[in-house]
């Protein structure tokens, strides 16, 4: 997701045959790992689509999303492995929680980095390394609710290596500095900076100078795009739909 988002094999080889719209539907799913439901994802994929066309695109781009993961499994015979899940009762389609998601690791390392200030050096660089690019840096560029995601992820970027820096600051200056540079570059507020963003909102405080980020709990983000929650480990899912 973080760069040119792929669904990747054991040997990180991308997978071939994944149709445009179904990787708008692994972002999608990625930013709500909680899960959306259909009306949501459809109004947010194909806006102008009539009801009956949004759905049966869903279900097509969800079938082509899920072949591709079992692809990359290793599992792509087996019928019973859903790395997309729908539940029956409210119609909700997520991710399976097992899956390796770049977005979500790099999350979960700012989060620790917040939690564990005894080991937040370890937690920054994780996520540092692991924001190698813009989210979802592949040109897919119209769908509105990407814009307020990629801005977000980007600061976050930015706001892990000032939060480093400022750790490393007298052990290591010039990896400090290097850190700072990058961070001006992804910072909206710099004049270098890649895109020009609106002003932040008030609530969307900077990791501090001891390097922590503040912890809030978020619900899943619904299309006011507001941050992300962390993302954690999820309970066993709801009886699912039997759609492939």
């Amino acid at each position: 997701m973080l760069g040119e988002p792929a669904v990747l094999d054991s040997t990180g080889t991308p997978v071939a045959g994944l149709r445009r719209q179904a990787l708008a539907l692994l972002l999608y799913l990625a930013v709500h790992p909680d899960g959306a439901s259909a009306e949501d994802i459809t109004e947010a994929l194909w806006p102008d689509a009539t009801v009956a066309s949004a759905t049966k695109r869903l279900h097509t781009e969800a079938a082509n999303l899920r072949r591709t993961i079992r692809i990359a499994a290793g599992r792509a015979d087996d019928s019973l492995y859903k790395p997309v899940t729908t539940t029956r009762d409210t119609g909700q389609y997520r991710l399976q929680g097992s899956l390796d998601v770049d977005l979500w690791a790099f999350r979960d390392a700012l989060a620790r980095a917040a939690s564990d200030p005894g080991h937040r050096e370890k937690h920054l660089r994780v996520a540092v390394a692991l924001h190698t690019g813009p989210f979802a840096d592949d040109g897919v560029s119209g769908y509105a609710w990407l814009a307020s995601h990629r801005a977000q992820v980007r600061r976050l970027g930015a706001q892990a290596r000032r939060g480093l820096a400022a750790l490393i600051q007298d052990e290591q200056p010039d990896e400090a500095a290097d850190l700072r540079k990058t961070a001006d570059q992804l910072d909206y507020r710099s004049p270098s900076a890649l895109t020009q963003e609106p002003a932040r909102e008030p609530a969307q405080e900077s990791i501090d100078k001891s390097g922590q980020e503040p912890v809030r709990d978020h619900p899943a983000a619904p299309l006011s795009l507001p941050a992300l929650p962390p993302h954690h480990p999820r309970t066993p899912e709801p009886e699912e739909d039997t759609r492939a």
